[in-house]
């Protein structure tokens, strides 16, 4: 199996919690978290449904 690379363009989100979450959902995101070893914390973002679905469908 091989390993492929893919870009994803993440966006940042301010706002966080049950309601805001939900309300991403229905704008058609998904909320998520970013780490990597240059953050020293972690990173709220929200990626596109319509970007992230044909990758974890394959």
């Amino acid at each position: 199996m091989a390993v492929e690379n893919i870009d994803i363009r993440l966006e940042y989100r301010e706002n966080m919690g049950k309601n805001k979450s939900k309300q991403l959902r229905n704008e058609g995101y998904l909320p998520a978290v970013f780490y990597g070893p240059d953050y020293k914390e972690a990173v709220p973002v929200k990626v596109s449904v319509d970007e992230i679905l044909p990758h974890i469908q394959s």
